[in-house]
């Protein structure tokens, strides 16, 4: 089952038909139910934590609609966690919320810089996005890293293939399956699972560098 927010008449009904079940992609303890995921809150800590130490201090985000979205939310919280820890507040005016396709990080650049034009890096909620902020920093004139890093998430196969590459930090999709697969199998077999909280990675590649006031100083 994706995510923790499920009514409690479909648990009782597994329970119920003893049907072996786990949840995938949590982001906070479902207690009492056995489950797989990623830390997706240090996830958005990996993220705003890189690019602070590049000395990166203007931030914006662009991401999926986070009503319906725990996972993105959780990665915002993250980034937003670590930037308070360096003083840092992200304006609402600087999170974008577009849907997950390309062409939304491409629009969001304008929108974004429009409002924020001391904008010097930007973390996207995934590597959709990342692919399409790269194409509106390129169609105005915006050089990355040198005039502004993108760093994202989910490290998809294509994201150590664009140019530049992409920053993303690793949610360890594939894990989350083989851990599954093995829970489920220990479950069918009457064997006790412990819940797995994967811990995700970053992956620098070339769409990050430090700031430009820090290059020049």
């Amino acid at each position: 089952l994706l995510g923790e927010d499920h009514d409690q008449e479909l648990f009782d009904t597994l329970e119920h038909r003893d049907i072996p079940h786990l949840l995938l992609w949590t982001t906070k303890d479902p207690r009492g139910k056995h489950y797989v995921t990623v830390n997706q809150n240090k996830a958005g800590q990996l993220a705003a934590r890189h690019l602070l130490e590049l000395g990166h201090q203007s931030f914006a985000y662009i991401g999926v609609p986070l009503l319906h979205n725990a996972r993105a939310a959780a990665r915002l919280a993250g980034v937003k966690k670590e930037l308070k820890a360096a003083g840092i507040l992200l304006a609402p005016s600087a999170i974008i919320e577009e849907d997950h396709r390309f062409s939304s990080g491409r629009a969001a650049v304008e929108a974004v810089l429009n409002k924020h034009p001391e904008t010097t890096a930007i973390i996207c909620t995934s590597d959709y996005h990342a692919l399409g902020v790269l194409r509106g920093l390129h169609e105005i004139g915006k050089c990355v890293p040198t005039d502004i890093s993108v760093v994202s998430f989910n490290n998809n196969d294509f994201s150590a293939f664009t140019i530049p590459s992409i920053t993303s930090v690793d949610l360890k999709q594939h894990d989350v399956g083989v851990h599954a697969a093995d829970a489920i199998y220990q479950m069918l077999n009457g064997e006790n699972m412990k819940s797995i909280n994967i811990q995700p990675e970053l992956r620098t590649r070339e769409s990050s560098g430090p700031a430009k006031s820090k290059k020049h100083k």
